[in-house]
């Protein structure tokens, strides 16, 4: 049998993020069917982050990417705002570096950023806390 983990990712991606990347990202969120041009389908067969509407997490699984006011700027600057909460199976727990490798370069603010964490749903292990620093990213234990 294998192992269950819930995957959240939040964070704010800046508002100059290249259009291949939300491309990219909307495509595994579900948002838009076509793959993008720059992705093929051996290397990228399938969304990653399409939420399952039968999923085992409460609730439900969740895909948003939203274009809004950062409330925290001065300047009044716009950002993205990506929220996710989706299920992965331990054999998949790879793909999840896969998003995070598109999205950190992106991720707004200075010096390590909260991004979200990970829980294994079967075990109840305590989770891990993925953090966004300096274009890269890193998962932790709590």
């Amino acid at each position: 049998m294998s192992d269950h983990y819930e995957i959240v990712i939040s964070c704010f991606l800046g508002a100059d993020t290249p259009d291949h990347v939300l491309d990219e990202l909307r495509w595994h969120l579900g948002s838009v069917e076509r793959r993008p041009a720059h992705l093929d389908e051996e290397t990228a067969p399938y969304p990653l982050l399409y939420p399952d509407p039968e999923g085992r997490l409460p609730g439900g699984d969740v895909a948003r990417l939203r274009l809004h006011r950062n409330a925290t700027a001065a300047d009044g600057r716009h950002e993205w705002g990506l929220y996710v909460r989706t299920c992965f199976v331990d054999d998949e727990m790879g793909e999840v570096g896969t998003v995070l490798d598109l999205i950190a370069p992106y991720v707004s603010g200075e010096g390590p950023r909260y991004g979200g964490g990970v829980r294994d749903i079967l075990n109840g292990d305590l989770p891990g806390i993925i953090t966004f620093a300096d274009g890269g990213y890193a998962i932790g234990r709590w």
